[in-house]
């Protein structure tokens, strides 16, 4: 189900408070129209009796219905904007948590495409904007149906004519002034959900390489394309304010023309004799409540466009997890065979893999072959940029080979579940990546249920006890963003202590040491040793010296594996 559908379509609990909510507009505007016209009737009816014109009239069950319409006007109000907004907010809640599970069940590879502004923007700015739907569009158009349906009972009461009036104007002409005014308005409207996001993308991408751009004298090139953008942006928000502004001047002249419609036709009916005076003014008064009704409209309505190019994104953000996740989607039709690796422990097996990161680019691997057997380390070298980064991030199931295959424990790994995959294959990264959050709780994604003691023993691992020590706070120390609050090199050995909490069979780990000193990678490779014995390895790193024992090492060059000479 798409996010537009279910905004429309709510369920369960929302839709209770919903119409909760629906019921309490209704008896909000009905109590001001009947507050209108009662203070009209017991005003009119008392200026008549005090001329002679009709006899003597009972002012106390008028008054006290006015105050009984006042008072129940106020409460319904409150309580229509109190439970509107608790169901809106509930909904929206849901629909970022919905779109976070839609978003995490794409690939690695698909994430890794995409833009951190644009992913952001998609889940803040594209869901606030969604808050216009239910308090803004759907709640005041069935409030204005229902109760303009109520009128036209109402007045047909009275007189036909007057029901006919109502259903003309109220029913059908200021719809479609308002449909016009809303297809008039859809270009600029989605105009809006596109540009905004990619004006603050780009702007974000400039101020981050605002140094870089700076040294190559490109800064006013750059901020050139960003006010071209701003200016577009802006451009598209004055064509829909001025089509707003139209929308909202016709609906209000319409339905004053509806009033003064009502007006004369109740003059010409009390000629007639068919009404009397109070009558009269209760029904023009009453008939003001539904000016109140559709002016609201006029203004909420033009947002549909970009509310509905904003509900698209989000529903983009889970489209590509549907086919370029090969690993999650085919998962349920995989038959898992029982390892066959020594001790259960697993085993790759690379066939003639090739990759390449663009279909016309030159292949970073080609052929590659290798044979990684349970238990054993391997430790692949080579110069910076020779695709040992790209081998490993395959390997861990966040690449899919453009040809060839790699097999984990017997079957190819993207026929493999990808939860199984990345809870068995652990894998560092070079970019080390830190949550704003407490030590213990960055240590706690490999594993939510590990204890303190746990903790404090994968950190001396890592040689960071004496960190630990210094913590104002120790393992309830918050790193701050993206662990500012730690050097390079403390933040490389906690996500090494990450990885080292997970329960993984396999570890890949690329450039272990780098960003430590000699003295410091000596003492953690030592520590690491015992602790990867009976681990399946693979070690990445330029650099071979300060790193755990290995029973094999391999040298990678032009894509291909190759024996080291040392």
């Amino acid at each position: 189900m798409t996010t537009w559908s279910t905004l429309l379509r709510p369920s369960g609990t929302t839709l209770r408070w919903m119409l909760l909510a629906i019921l309490l507009a209704m008896v909000t505007i009905v109590a001001g129209a009947l507050l209108l016209g009662v203070s009209g009737w017991l005003i009119a009816a008392s200026a008549m009796a005090g001329l002679g014109l009709i006899g003597m009239i009972d002012i106390f069950v008028p008054g006290a219905a006015i105050r009984a319409f006042a008072v129940g006007r106020t409460v319904a109000r409150y309580l229509e904007r109190l439970i509107s907004h608790h169901a809106t907010l509930g909904q929206l809640a849901d629909l970022r948590v919905h779109s976070v599970k839609r978003l995490l069940q794409r690939s690695p590879e698909a994430l890794d495409s995409m833009k951190n502004g644009d992913t952001l923007s998609r889940l803040t700015r594209d869901v606030d904007t969604l808050d216009h739907v239910f308090p803004k569009l759907i709640l005041p158009a069935i409030t204005a149906l229902a109760c303009t349906f109520l009128a036209v009972l109402a007045y047909g009461w009275l007189h036909a004519r007057l029901a006919w009036i109502t259903l003309l104007v109220y029913a059908l002409v200021i719809p479609l002034v308002l449909w016009v005014a809303g297809k008039t308005s859809a270009v600029s409207g989605q105009a809006l959900a596109r540009i905004g996001p990619e004006v603050r993308a780009h702007l974000v991408e400039s101020l981050a390489g605002l140094r870089t751009l700076s040294s190559i004298g490109q800064v006013a090139p750059r901020f050139d394309e960003v006010s071209q953008r701003n200016r577009a942006f802006v451009q598209h928000q004055l064509d829909l304010r001025r089509v707003e502004a139209i929308a909202h001047g016709l609906v209000a002249m319409l339905a004053y023309c509806g009033v003064w419609l009502l007006f004369l036709s109740a003059l010409q009916l009390l000629g007639q004799g068919l009404l009397s005076g109070p009558i009269v003014v209760v029904l023009v008064l009453s008939s003001l409540a539904l000016v109140d009704l559709w002016l609201p409209l006029a203004n909420g309505w033009l947002f549909l466009a970009t509310c509905r190019a904003s509900a698209d994104r989000i529903d983009q953000l889970g489209q590509a997890g549907q086919d370029a996740d090969v690993i999650t989607a085919s998962s349920a039709a995989v038959n898992i065979p029982t390892s066959h690796c020594t001790d259960g422990h697993p085993d790759f097996s690379i066939r003639n893999l090739c990759f390449r990161y663009q279909p016309w680019g030159d292949p970073v691997i080609a052929g590659l072959n290798l044979d990684l057997t349970a238990g054993q380390r391997i430790l692949i070298g080579g110069a910076s940029g020779c695709g040992k980064t790209t081998l490993g991030k395959l390997l861990a199931g966040l690449l899919t080979p453009s040809s060839g295959v790699i097999e984990f424990e017997g079957m190819p790994l993207t026929r493999r579940p990808g939860p199984e995959v990345r809870s068995r294959i652990g894998y560092l990264a070079q970019q080390t990546v830190l949550f704003n959050d407490s030590l213990a709780n960055n240590l706690r994604l490999a594993r939510a249920g590990a204890s303190d003691d746990e903790l404090r023993e994968v950190l001396d691992i890592v040689q960071l006890s004496p960190l630990l020590e210094q913590l104002p706070d120790g393992l309830d120390t918050w790193l701050g963003e993206s662990g500012l609050s730690v050097s390079g090199g403390e933040a490389r050995r906690i996500a090494l202590a990450r990885l080292l909490l997970g329960p993984f069979d396999c570890l890949i780990l690329d450039e272990p040491m780098a960003g430590l000193d000699d003295a410091t990678a000596g003492v953690v490779a030592a520590a690491l040793d015992p602790f990867l014995r009976g681990r399946t390895v693979l070690m990445l790193s330029h650099e071979r010296s300060h790193l755990p024992g290995v029973d094999r090492t391999l040298s990678m060059s032009q894509g291909l594996l190759l024996p080291s000479n040392e």
